[in-house]
């Protein structure tokens, strides 16, 4: 069965009869926005359903992102990683550039020699991201040894490739030089544990790229080797057993609650409302 949106964006399916549904948007006309499943899913198989009764109104909202048409290869950023400690490249390491001032990035990995490449960028200021998220061996970092998208150097891009390279630090092991953030999850009664809970950790201000763990018995989750920093966390709850949401309460993570992370262990505990 389908629909189309209203001018505002609505839409309705009516006279259900009663029991899992799942749902997918899709843009057959414009062809301006990317199609996908609830809950942000690029297929079926990975579509969060829910559940319809009897006589019952269910609101199902849902954010699309714009499709990005490349423009003609001729300008870009590209740079090589290397390490603090005798220059050696460092391969198979994640690298993300932003437009600055938005939170939506694109990503590539750097290649044997450590050297990585975005091509067909638009002129404009952008921000790159140096992230080891394979070996947790390396520091992560933004462009001129920032810790934050929001403190990042700014790269210019004009009509040429720019020049941007890195070097990371590695990880000692001997001496603590990440932060953890660790906690638990409860009812409402601050007593009773929520188990199998999915909590999931942000940098700052930036919408992809998450990491992800989910409570144990206990109710407890923990992240570890975080680069110090400031981090967003959202305990969401995928059965809709509970009201999901961000540290301290909030409804969203533009109006979430930033916590500070340094080397060492920070506790981020919460209770959530049955749903």
């Amino acid at each position: 069965s389908a629909r189309n949106t209203e001018a505002d964006g609505s839409y309705e399916f009516d006279l259900l009869v009663a029991g899992q549904y799942e749902l997918w948007f899709r843009d057959v006309s414009s062809g301006q926005w990317v199609s996908e499943w609830y809950d942000e899913a690029g297929d079926r198989a990975s579509a969060t359903s829910f559940s319809v009764g009897v006589g019952q109104d269910v609101v199902v909202d849902e954010d699309l992102m714009p499709v990005v048409i490349p423009p003609p290869p001729s300008a870009g950023v590209q740079g090589t990683v290397t390490s603090t400690e005798g220059g050696a490249p460092i391969a198979d390491l994640q690298v993300r550039i932003y437009r600055d001032g938005e939170t939506t990035s694109s990503a590539t990995k750097t290649d044997a020699s450590g050297h990585y490449s975005f091509s067909g960028l638009e002129p404009g200021d952008y921000k790159v991201w140096f992230r080891d998220l394979n070996t947790d061996t390396w520091f992560s970092e933004y462009h001129a040894d920032q810790p934050t998208l929001a403190t990042a150097t700014i790269v210019t891009v004009t009509t040429t490739m720019v020049t941007v390279d890195a070097e990371l630090a590695p990880k000692q092991s001997s001496t603590p030089t990440t932060g953890t953030v660790t906690g638990t999850v409860t009812e409402a009664d601050g007593v009773t544990p929520i188990a199998d809970l999915q909590v999931r950790i942000y940098v700052e201000g930036v919408t992809s790229g998450s990491k992800a763990v989910v409570t144990d018995a206990s109710g407890q989750y923990s992240f570890t080797g975080l680069a110090p920093g400031s981090y967003q966390v959202w305990f969401r709850d995928l059965t809709r057993t509970w009201t999901s949401e961000w540290y301290l309460d909030a409804s969203s993570q533009a109006a979430s609650t930033p916590v500070a992370v340094p080397v060492g262990t920070t506790v981020v505990d919460a209770s959530l409302d049955p749903r």
